[in-house]
């Protein structure tokens, strides 16, 4: 075989699927808008999506598994059915912040159950499978609340808590906390220079701080993601009327 011929073979076989397979989508898809879903007989129509959890957040639910978390906190907003037939209300919808936002600026209500919608594209569904600590479907919110309630910042607030979950610094544990300290996720070194704006904000041995270590970051970027509140399909959204309700 003519040397040309292998080169206009090699070429056709690698560039018409090239040309059809992606090429030809690609260009198709760059003007396509999000696909509106709604109740046809309200006439609501919204586009829903989920949040693509990589780099940070993804190593950071790897060290909430690692680490046992799921054995004391849940990820799943208990359904108000599980209410129905009894005189306990066990549903965490009316728990300030626990199932959403009551009154977010943009978005307004938007407290609702978990669904199958909220694990998508994650490589552990993180249900868990006690509540003897809180259920962080939605932390994120509740942490930035109280961040900025004590004027710090959100990941300072979650260092303090790893590093002693009983400390006087951050002072907003309504209860007793049990969760254990996580001193496997931070570093004593030596202060060099004018420091740095992650170390805690503790009494040390002159000339060292404590710094955050790559765990504690990628942990706390992964529970300051969790904010399960966006919008679903209705035909996945069991929802009672809130508005009803309350």
């Amino acid at each position: 075989m003519k040397l040309k011929y292998f080169i206009i073979l090699m070429l056709t076989s690698f560039g018409l699927p090239f040309i059809f397979m992606l090429l030809v989508p690609a260009i198709k898809m760059t003007d396509a808008a999000p696909l509106p879903m709604g109740d046809k007989d309200s006439g609501k129509s919204e586009v829903y999506f989920n949040p693509v959890n990589a780099g940070l957040i993804s190593q950071g639910a790897e060290v909430y598994a690692s680490n046992g978390c799921y054995n004391c906190h849940t990820q799943l907003i208990r359904p108000t059915s599980l209410s129905a037939s009894s005189s306990v209300v066990v549903t965490d919808l009316w728990r300030p912040d626990f199932a959403g936002v009551m009154d977010d600026e943009k978005r307004g209500d938007t407290r609702r159950e978990t669904t199958a919608w909220d694990y998508q594209g994650e490589k552990f569904a993180q249900i868990g499978t006690n509540r003897i600590g809180q259920d962080l479907s939605n932390v994120g919110h509740r942490i930035n609340a109280k961040a900025k309630a004590l004027g710090i910042s959100p990941e300072m607030y979650l260092y303090l808590h790893f590093y002693n979950p009983r400390n006087t610094v951050t002072k907003t544990h309504e209860k007793w906390s049990n969760c254990p300290s996580q001193l496997g996720f931070f570093e004593q070194v030596k202060n060099s220079g004018q420091g740095t704006d992650i170390a805690l904000p503790l009494e040390n041995k002159p000339g060292y701080m404590v710094i955050p270590n790559d765990q504690a970051v990628a942990l706390t970027s992964y529970l300051l993601s969790l904010k399960r509140d966006q919008p679903v399909p209705d035909s996945i959204n069991y929802n009672p009327n809130k508005d009803e309700e309350e």
